[in-house]
């Protein structure tokens, strides 16, 4: 698992088998350890985000289908409404997803380590929190250096794991059974804590977060004893010193870094999700998937960027790994299917590789591209298994500035490939219609689908 505190630290630590065994080391899975699967849960939690079925609601109330929240997006990014509002809502599905993630591996923790953990009879999610706290920072009746203890707990550190794992309102709960004890360490602590859970958006009002950053500036930023999880609390409520990307024991992971760098993403302030995008792109894919470190990691870089919202990126990520290729396609068509794939013109369109980067526009992929390069390999013995996935190009019809007609049409030039290619005989008739014996005409699959390439008249 890597360890990614800042862009020069880039050690390596323990694997997902040796955090669950021994619940001493970073607490999370590695990404690497099944990056194609984390990728798809991501990608599916990020246009989820939150919602059912990958829609929502717009600013006016109205619902938003999957395509619907993303149309206006891919038109004109920067000014639309609904965009900061799918954003928003994509931001807050990877998030979801890490914290999902994190639960598991409490869980997986608690469970491996029951003489340590304590759990007791209590299933509650505070319980399980408080047992995970002692199989990691409790050794030989001590807690951990730094850790201050509130009420004769680890507070600050398990109200950090409850919102770390999704569980605000635990969070919130556990706080205001301990306020007298909290308020006599931090009397505002409550107040802040309470208003930051119950902010649909997590984000405090100014007077709050001046507050907080004057509490921070005075006895946190630079004081070497204070509590991380406390620091990290105070960072994450106030959105402070977002330059200062990592906590000590907090953000020792790529996913607990990750999830930090989201939870302090403010679209208002430091350019927002897009921010955070261009720092990880800073680091590049070696910080992630160092060359030393490649068995077992391929698609750690490409889970990154997807997390970030950058999708395009990410598919050619997978592309460039043969081990990927077949992920990087069907990645590209449920983006596309979800109206979340940019595509480029046919002027910007590379022979050389599928993603586009042209000065001054957003990355786009060439889905075109990436399915022929995939179905080439078997159109010969499989035309029609081939056409199926050239029906998809036609997914990113939608899109503006005449892009959309463009793939549509280049659909159609695939469909000619696929006709010239296809095996003589039973296959090719089925492929674009015949005779039967008796003189009677019948449909080829090209003719059936014609929908499905925009043809107006199948003949």
């Amino acid at each position: 698992m890597l360890s990614i505190p800042s862009p020069d630290a880039r050690s390596a630590s323990s694997s997902a088998t040796d955090i669950c065994e021994d619940g001493r080391n970073s607490g999370s899975f590695s990404i690497g350890c099944d990056a194609a699967t984390e990728a798809w849960r991501w990608e599916y939690r990020a246009i989820e985000g939150g919602g059912s079925d990958g829609g929502g609601m717009d600013p006016a109330g109205a619902w938003l289908g999957p395509r619907d929240a993303t149309t206006s997006v891919l038109a004109n990014p920067a000014a639309s409404v609904r965009s900061t509002t799918f954003i928003g809502r994509r931001r807050s599905g990877a998030r979801e997803a890490l914290e999902e993630q994190y639960m598991d591996v409490l869980e997986r923790t608690v469970q491996a380590r029951p003489f340590e953990a304590k759990l007791g009879g209590d299933p509650s999610v505070a319980n399980k929190v408080r047992a995970f706290l002692l199989v990691r920072y409790y050794r030989n009746g001590e807690w951990q250096d730094r850790i201050e203890l509130v009420a004769s707990q680890p507070l600050w550190a398990k109200l950090y794991f409850l919102v770390r794992t999704g569980h605000g309102p635990e969070a919130l709960a556990e706080a205001l059974q301990y306020q007298q004890a909290i308020e006599h360490r931090e009397d505002s602590f409550v107040s802040h804590f309470r208003s930051w859970i119950e902010s649909p958006e997590r984000r405090l009002p100014k007077p709050h977060r001046d507050h907080i950053q004057s509490i921070y500036n005075a006895h946190m930023l630079h004081s070497a004893t204070e509590d991380p999880f406390k620091l990290a609390l105070y960072k994450l409520m106030g959105r402070l010193d977002p330059t200062r990307r990592t906590v000590p024991l907090v953000t020792n992971t790529t996913e607990d870094w990750l999830w930090f760098q989201l939870a302090m993403v403010d679209e208002e302030e430091n350019g927002g999700l897009q921010g955070l995008a261009d720092v990880l792109l800073g680091y590049g894919e070696r910080h992630f998937e160092p060359p030393a470190q490649k068995a077992g990691r391929t698609g750690v870089w490409a889970s990154v960027l997807l997390m970030c919202g950058q999708f395009e990126r990410a598919v050619a990520a997978l592309w460039e790994h043969p081990e990927t290729e077949i992920e990087a396609v069907h990645m590209a068509i449920a983006l596309a299917y979800h109206g979340l794939l940019r595509v480029p013109s046919r002027a910007e369109t590379s022979d050389m590789t599928p993603l586009s980067l042209s000065p001054g526009a957003p990355p786009a992929l060439s889905l075109s591209t990436l399915i022929w390069r995939y179905v080439r390999q078997f159109v010969r013995m499989d035309a029609k298994e081939a056409l199926q996935y050239v029906y998809t190009v036609t997914l990113s019809a939608d899109q503006p500035g005449g892009i959309g007609q463009e793939q549509v049409e280049i659909a159609w030039d695939l469909v000619r490939r696929i006709i010239v290619l296809a095996n003589p005989g039973p296959a090719w008739d089925e492929l674009v219609g015949g005779f039967r014996a008796d003189g009677t005409r019948f449909s080829g699959v090209i003719e059936q689908g014609a929908a499905l390439l925009k043809l107006q008249d199948a003949r």
